[in-house]
């Protein structure tokens, strides 16, 4: 179900509360509460979809996570933290063509986003694809040079 079909699935209460006869202050109340529900931000529930999805992760429901993340995403194409949290998800199951098409996805909305880059040269090292993997940490350094954990995976490839 897309954002808006959604968003006017949660408005339809609102609409019958308002629509009874007997209107008291209890009633606005809940009314109010109703609509508050449904008009959260964009921000927050792009949040909340993370925050829900990482728990799954921890708890390893992966299927549960993918589905937040994939809720997230919805909301907005681009939304970075859940391509890079999605692609964890298929990395922790060995989907490396899954996985990196995330951190691919990731990297395409945001070149600034280092943590796909790292995540991406995993998935090329678990795939035999040094060279790849090694230029996604290269690029880790160009930007953030002090990176001992990209100076140790290079390490790890060139080995």
């Amino acid at each position: 179900m897309k954002f808006k079909e959604k968003f006017f699935d949660c408005l339809r209460p609102v609409h019958l509360i308002l629509r009874m006869r007997w209107v008291n202050l209890s009633v606005v109340i809940l009314a109010s509460a109703a609509l508050a529900a449904c008009t959260e931000s964009k921000e927050v529930k792009l949040q909340q979809f993370l925050g829900k999805g990482n728990l799954a992760v921890n708890a390893r429901n992966y299927q549960q996570a993918i589905y937040y993340f994939q809720q997230a995403l919805e909301i907005d194409q681009c939304y970075v933290n859940a391509l890079n949290n999605l692609g964890t998800v298929y990395y922790r199951q060995g989907k490396w063509e899954q996985a990196k098409s995330n951190y691919d996805r990731a990297i395409a909305c945001d070149p600034t986003y280092l943590e796909a880059y790292f995540n991406r040269a995993n998935v090329s090292y678990e795939l035999k694809e040094y060279y790849s993997a090694l230029s996604d940490i290269e690029t880790i350094l160009q930007k953030k040079p002090d990176t001992a954990l990209a100076y140790f995976t290079k390490g790890l490839i060139n080995t």
